[in-house]
């Protein structure tokens, strides 16, 4: 591509004065890793595409480069210019071919997000031959602020800016709404602990969901901003309810939308956003908002907060269970409450789900590809060098010194693992997540290497060790070191975890809640049978 076209494109950015979030890598599952333009976000990426029917809303296709062998940042900046600059599109499809009609690098437009299992197909697309090499799905984060020409009404993360308080969008199957940035600061009704903001320079929210503000904490106004659905805000008769955390990346709008593609409004949905005090999330306002300290071990962790609001992050979790199980008029057949957590979020939901005492309903908590767990004893899966600092106390084992809220909950590590292991905990690996490009610190690598498959294999074995259940687990990353490092039974023999590998899956949200492994356990269904791990050669 000439350079005129993308300046110009750079230009109409700056011209309508997008919001956008920050810069995101794009996930390097296939293919060589790019960055995305500013405001545009990867999904997913696999060695397949997306249908070119109308089923999924199809707009265009066009030939990005003839005769490439890999795709270029050139080749990703052409394609989100084709979108931007296409009406009512807010995603798109760019694929590398070999021995298609159509070209080697091929850009294909879509109105709204689509999940990575759609993009099942492996030949070139409208029958122009060849084999899908690898494809990205990068999603638009842009919210212009004066109606310039992103607008798209079907197109959330498109649409532009009104006065009105919400703005419906249809799919093939689900009419859904979305929240408008120009919503009155006011409370949705008044038994809600929650506001709509009233900021018109806030990211819009993704198709389903509506951006509401809470303050979980008694004596500190600031609050953590989260994504909700209808069934959140106005009550649901489902018998499950559900919460699900982001990770590192403080994208809580994205988890939204990764549990939305398996739930949508059958049942309560939110996604709390824990942002950190630097200001890198486009959702984050200094003197209005919680902010912790950058890093994942720190809100992950259970920390107050970094802006004098002494609020751990945990609060919010309680302050969202009280709320679900304190409204039987709004949620008057709810059951069971479902925490879901990948990566980050996974390290959150480890820790939470083994301290905490706040369980008014059935609870079932779901880790996904976690980079680092909490131990019970010194026992570790791989070698720990002399010189790593904190590998034996929280929050890498449940010793040591606690930050305020742990504190008061945790008793003795046999206690601790015992009450743990009696609830209903289901832990999810990617069998392709071993990409070191994560949490390398030596505390973490010490549970099983630098892949985070690897850690989560290793804890598997380590539950079933402390548990002494039945289960062969000696084929498992790090038993061997774990047995020679004192690992053994602590416990009666009960475990009430479980485990299911996801086959073909690296660390994706999409991939690994879209999964029958994931499906199942959130919508709490029997695991798919025989399910077990990829062994490392």
């Amino acid at each position: 591509m000439s350079i005129e076209p993308f300046l110009l494109f750079l230009l109409f950015l700056a011209v309508f004065r997008v919001q956008c979030a920050p810069t995101t890598k794009l996930f390097r599952r296939q293919g060589p890793a790019q960055t995305a333009p500013p405001g545009w976000k990867v999904s997913w990426s696999k060695p397949g595409r997306l249908s070119n029917g109308a089923s999924l809303g199809f707009i265009s296709l066009s030939t990005i480069d003839q005769s490439a062998t890999t795709v270029t940042q050139a080749h990703v900046n052409a394609c989100v210019q084709n979108c931007a600059t296409t009406s009512n599109c807010g995603f798109v499809n760019l694929l590398k071919l070999t021995g298609s009609s159509k070209g080697n690098v091929v850009c294909m437009l879509y109105p709204r997000y689509q999940a990575s299992t759609n993009a099942k197909y492996t030949d070139g697309p409208q029958s122009s031959g060849g084999t899908v090499n690898y494809s990205y799905g990068i999603r638009s984060e842009c919210t212009p602020t004066n109606g310039g020409a992103l607008t798209s009404s079907s197109t959330p993360r498109l649409s532009s800016t009104s006065a009105t308080s919400s703005t419906t969008t249809s799919s093939s199957s689900t009419t859904r709404t979305t929240s408008s940035s120009s919503t009155s600061s006011t409370a949705v009704s008044a038994a809600t602990p929650f506001f709509v903001p009233s900021d018109s320079t806030l990211p819009k929210a993704p198709s389903g969901a509506t951006l509401i503000e809470w303050a979980p904490c008694k004596g500190s106004s600031l609050a953590n901003p989260a994504m909700a659905n209808q069934g959140f805000i106005k009550g649901s008769t489902a018998s499950s309810a559900y919460i699900v955390q982001h990770g590192a990346g403080s994208d809580f709008d994205a988890y939204f939308s990764s549990l939305y593609a398996v739930v949508g409004d059958t049942a309560p949905i939110i996604s709390p956003g824990f942002l950190t005090s630097d200001g890198v999330s486009s959702y984050y306002r200094n003197g209005v908002n919680l902010g912790y300290a950058p890093g994942i071990d720190s809100w992950t962790i259970g920390n107050d907060d970094s802006t004098g609001g002494s609020c751990s992050s945990y609060s919010q979790y309680d302050a969202i269970l009280n709320y679900y199980s304190s409204n039987s008029a709004k949620f008057p057949n709810l059951q069971t409450i479902v925490i879901v957590g990948h990566s980050g979020g996974g390290n959150f939901v480890s820790r939470f789900s083994t301290i905490n005492t706040n369980s008014p309903k059935n609870m079932r908590y779901i880790i996904a590809n976690a980079a680092n767990q909490a131990y019970f004893t010194n026992a570790r899966p791989s070698t720990v060098d002399a010189s790593c600092t904190g590998a034996y106390s929280y929050p890498y084992q449940w010793t040591g010194s606690y930050n305020n809220y742990v504190g008061t909950r945790v008793s003795d590590p046999t206690s601790l693992f015992n009450q743990w292991a009696s609830r209903n905990v289901i832990h999810l690996t990617g069998d392709q997540d071993t990409s070191t490009s994560g949490t390398q610190t030596c505390q973490s690598v010490s549970q099983g290497g630098s892949a985070r498959r690897d850690r989560n294999y290793a804890m598997w074995a380590y539950l079933n060790i402390l548990a002494g259940t039945s289960t062969d687990v000696s084929k498992y990353t790090g038993y061997q070191q774990l047995i020679a490092s004192g690992a053994s039974k602590i416990s009666s023999g009960s475990l009430s975890h479980r485990a299911c590998t996801v086959a073909g899956v690296g660390h994706d949200a999409d991939g690994m809640f879209q999964s029958s492994c994931g499906q199942a356990a959130i919508l709490g269904n029997s695991l798919p049978a025989g399910a077990g791990p990829s062994y490392p050669s």
